[in-house]
């Protein structure tokens, strides 16, 4: 195992002929990496890839989370109380101020066209205060009669954390005639 002065300087100097000759096996990982040149289409086409890949994720994980359609039907409609005071159109209203462990309360006043077949939507509304006492929101509302409009309560009890499903309930349209 001849070498001259120079090579062996010169391999000693990188630290190549060290490892060689010690460890020949490991010479291998740590010769300097070569490197390929790679077009720079491709290169942003896997970039796009990646990027994409990570917004489906991101998407993905963020939807499962969150709500569709709110918890609804007559479990919670029932859970509405009206009741007429001795004032004409002036009604109390009795609702749990929670629900399903949610305690975030929104009471509306509704007008549902008359002509929608049973199915109720607010075409206008008017949020309504209430007070809680012993569980309950309590309060009061007066009914404005309006010729093509049919009065009725709308409650939604709101989750907390964004993206968890609240519960929404409707009371029966409010029969104004009467009072």
């Amino acid at each position: 195992m001849a070498i001259n002065a120079k090579s062996q300087l010169t391999s000693l100097s990188t630290g190549h002929f060290l490892l060689s000759s010690v460890f020949p096996l490991l010479s291998h990982f740590t010769a300097k990496p070569h490197y390929t040149k790679m077009p720079f289409t491709k290169v942003l086409g896997i970039a796009m890839k990646f990027v994409i890949t990570l917004i489906s994720l991101f998407c993905i994980s963020t939807s499962v989370w969150s709500c569709t359609f709110p918890m609804s039907g007559e479990k919670y409609n029932k859970q509405i109380e009206i009741i007429s005071t001795k004032d004409t159109d002036v009604y109390k209203f009795i609702i749990p101020s929670e629900m399903e462990g949610l305690d975030e309360l929104e009471v509306n006043l509704g007008y549902s066209p008359k002509n929608a077949e049973g199915f109720k939507f607010m075409q206008e509304f008017l949020k309504l205060d209430f007070k809680v006492i012993d569980g309950n929101a309590v309060g009061t509302f007066t009914v404005v009669q309006k010729e093509t409009l049919l009065p009725f309560l709308h409650v939604v009890w709101w989750p907390e954390t964004a993206g968890l499903c609240g519960v929404v309930a409707s009371s029966d349209i409010i029969d104004v005639s009467n009072s």
